[in-house]
C-alpha cells in the first residue's frame, strides 16, 4: 500500500502486508494475525502493535523505533536512531554514523559502515557487530549488583574500537587478555570516574 500525496489512512489485512508512507502524519494499521506486516519510511517512523519490520528510505537522519513484537529495523544511509522494543530484535545500521540501542529482549545489533554506537545490556543480546568505521561498543542496563563479565560474551560480539562503560550506575567488568584482543583495535576506554 503507497500513501502518496496527502494524509493517508492505510489499513492491512490478513497476510503479509507492506506499507510505504512519506509523512510523518500519515496513520498506517495492521490488524492481528500471522502475517509479518513491513513498514517502509522516508521520515522518522515507530512501529505500530501489530507490525513487525521498518525499513527507513532515502539518506536523510532518520530515527526509528520498534514495539513489543520481534523486529528487524533497517536504517538508511544517513545518520540513524534506531531502538528495539521488547522483542528479540534485529537493528542494521546501514552506512552512516548511526546509533542502535536494543531495548529488552535477546537483540542482534550491526552497525554496518560509519563510527557507529552499539548500545547493549549485556544480560539481553544475541550478537553485536560493528562493521567498518570506529565503532563503540557501549555496555548500558546494569544495576549495582551487577557483575558483568564480557568474556562469556566475547564470542557474541565483533568490530569494535572503543569500549564505554559510562552506565551511571555502579558496575564491575571482567575483560581477559583475548577478549581485549579480540577488539578489531586497542580499545580506548570511557568509563565513570572511580569512587
Amino acid at each position: 500500500m503507497f500513501g502518496g500525496l496527502g494524509l493517508d489512512l492505510l489499513i492491512g489485512a490478513a497476510g503479509n502486508d507492506s506499507y510505504t508512507i512519506d509523512d510523518a502524519h500519515e496513520i498506517n494499521k495492521s490488524t492481528a494475525d500471522a502475517g509479518v506486516d513491513t513498514v517502509k519510511s522516508s521520515v522518522t517512523d515507530s512501529l505500530g502493535i501489530e507490525q513487525e519490520n521498518l525499513v527507513l528510505l532515502g539518506s536523510k537522519a532518520l530515527n526509528g523505533t520498534g514495539n513489543l513484537n520481534a523486529n528487524v529495523l533497517t536504517g538508511t544511509t544517513g545518520n540513524n536512531k534506531l531502538s528495539g522494543g521488547a522483542g528479540d530484535d534485529t537493528l542494521k545500521g546501514g552506512n552512516g554514523n548511526d546509533t542502535l540501542t536494543g531495548g529488552d529482549g535477546d537483540d542482534r545489533l550491526l552497525g554496518g559502515a560509519g563510527n557507529d554506537t552499539l548500545v547493549f545490556d549485556p544480560l539481553d543480546i544475541r550478537g553485536v557487530d560493528g562493521g567498518t568505521g570506529t565503532d563503540t561498543l557501549r555496555v548500558t542496563g546494569t544495576t549495582t549488583a551487577d557483575l558483568v563479565s564480557l568474556n562469556a560474551l566475547s564470542a557474541k560480539f565483533t568490530g569494535f574500537e572503543v569500549l564505554n562503560l559510562s552506565d551511571p550506575a555502579a558496575q564491575t567488568v571482567l575483560l581477559d587478555e583475548a577478549t581485549v584482543l579480540g577488539l578489531s583495535q586497542p580499545p580506548r576506554r570511557c568509563g565513570s570516574p572511580a569512587r
